[in-house]
């Protein structure tokens, strides 16, 4: 009995089965877990846009910003924003994506109502003329279209859960103060071999999942204004709903690029013919690089640098287990599952090796 007792007392053990348990309540408050993961996202956001705010406060006017003041200033605004968005935006961007997909549709309904033969030459309105007959383009347009039509009847329950979030998060940054000491008043409870514990899961959650889908919004804000400006200059139409599109799929790490290269291609070639599908590739080449090499790197620690397969692969599992949040939330998952595990390199820092030096034995003084 006295060994059992210790081996529950061992840290690790405690950590494991106080994630077991976190994970059960998560099943079973699965249906709320959309209302938790983006109440959890704007408190993190809205806590790092008040202290940012704050410190420049502090550096223009000399004085400390009271920190309610600046939340209900940022949420004032992201409301406006939303009115603004939900008045405005939202029917232009449902009109477009429409018009895209029906324009598509007429336009490979008429190509396969041709009769054009190929006459012994390979071209490309003969390959489209047979894929066009031999395989309903429509059909799967149509279907695409069915699907926006019954994403958009489930608006009132993504809205809903939407304004609840603001409304939680707005309270928790209002009175994080008195919640602080609410979590802390736990320290001496009858719970209180609970609370390193849970304290050590909120900080790992915190600084890894918070980290990496801040950074997964900021690098699909940078891809969807390139792109935007990219596909004004080419003369796409729709180009606002294409950038909410772009700006969606950019929320998944990877894969999201590849993802939106084929309405774009598929666009392209309605509108332009094969020399706008080559500068569609061109753009994704240049974003998938650009966000490869340069925005991963410079704004994701080292300890998220996880390889192309092992992306993918959470990705597909994310997405079987969760449904379309997978996509969104499935790496920083598992980069808080890994970075509990002590699998990563801790705060970013890289194993080095020894210097040789001090395997090197000294001369002995003659």
């Amino acid at each position: 009995m006295e060994v059992l007792l210790a081996f529950f007392k061992k840290p690790y053990v405690r950590r494991i089965l106080i994630f077991i348990v976190m994970v059960a309540l998560l099943a079973l408050l699965r249906s709320m877990l959309s209302i938790f993961l983006l109440t959890f996202m704007l408190v993190y956001i809205g806590n790092s846009a008040e202290k940012a705010v704050s410190q420049l406060f502090l550096k223009v006017f000399r004085r400390k910003a009271d920190p309610r003041v600046v939340v209900a200033v940022l949420y004032a605004l992201v409301i406006l924003a939303l009115v603004m968005l939900l008045w405005i935006y939202i029917p232009v961007i449902v009109r477009q994506i429409s018009d895209l997909i029906t324009n598509m549709t007429d336009y490979f309904t008429s190509v396969s109502k041709t009769k054009a033969s190929a006459g012994g030459r390979f071209s490309l309105e003969s390959i489209t003329a047979f894929v066009s007959s031999h395989v309903d383009v429509s059909k799967y347009l149509e279907s695409g279209g069915t699907s926006i039509a019954q994403f958009l009847t489930n608006l009132g329950t993504a809205s809903f859960n939407i304004f609840m979030s603001l409304i939680l998060s707005l309270f928790f940054l209002l009175g994080k103060p008195s919640v602080v000491a609410f979590g802390r008043q736990f320290k001496n409870s009858k719970l209180s071999w609970m609370y390193e514990d849970m304290r050590y899961f909120v900080r790992k959650f915190s600084n890894s999942f918070g980290a990496v889908i801040q950074t997964q919004l900021l690098i699909s804000c940078i891809n969807t204004t390139i792109s935007t400006v990219a596909l004004l200059i080419m003369g796409f139409p729709s180009v606002i709903g294409l950038a909410a599109m772009i700006f969606v799929l950019g929320l998944v790490p990877v894969a999201g690029v590849f993802i939106s290269l084929v309405p774009l291609c598929i666009i392209g070639y309605v509108q332009g013919g094969i020399t706008k599908v080559i500068w569609v590739l061109v753009l994704i080449a240049v974003l998938h690089a650009l966000e490869g090499y340069v925005l991963n790197p410079k704004l994701m620690s080292n300890k998220t640098q996880l390889p192309v397969f092992i992306t993918f692969l959470v990705l597909l599992i994310a997405e079987h287990l969760i449904g379309l949040w997978g996509l969104v939330i499935g790496l920083p998952l598992a980069v808080f599952i890994l970075d509990v595990l002590e699998v990563l390199p801790q705060g970013g820092r890289q194993e080095t090796r020894r210097p040789l030096s001090r395997f090197v034995v000294p001369k002995r003084r003659e």
